[in-house]
């Protein structure tokens, strides 16, 4: 059986409607972008409880997106996140995509991430994980 410490879901039609304790997986905390506009989209990233997460806001307005800083080995700190990018240009428009670009930037642009970790970011167009 599965026992992850980290869960990013894309997709998960939560808005204001649903409360935290509806979604909530027991031993994980959650953190959250519902959509805002119209329905379905949104993003989820569970965390296991053990580990020492605190969410973070980036300053891009790409819209469906959630981070979180992990601590770790008392020093070290990794960015985690979860951003959803529709195929169509249906909600957002095609500024979205261009917000993505920012986005992957901006993440780039941190003190604590490395090369690798970017790539971890751009491997998958709809979905960007740390």
């Amino acid at each position: 059986m599965f026992d992850p410490d980290i869960i990013g879901i894309t997709e998960s039609w939560t808005d204001d409607k649903i409360s935290d304790a509806e979604i909530q997986i027991e031993g994980l905390e959650v953190f959250r972008q519902d959509r805002l506009i119209g329905n379905g989209g949104g993003v989820l990233l569970y965390i296991r409880d053990s580990l020492v997460a605190s969410a973070i806001k980036l300053d891009n307005s790409f819209p469906e997106q959630v981070w979180c800083k992990l601590r770790y080995n008392g020093q070290h700190e990794l960015l985690v996140g979860v951003c959803y990018r529709m195929p169509t240009e249906n909600v957002y428009g095609h500024i979205a995509h261009e917000q993505l670009r920012d986005l992957i930037q901006e993440v780039s642009n941190r003190d604590f991430i490395s090369e690798r970790e970017l790539f971890a970011i751009c491997c998958r167009p709809s979905v960007c994980c740390l």
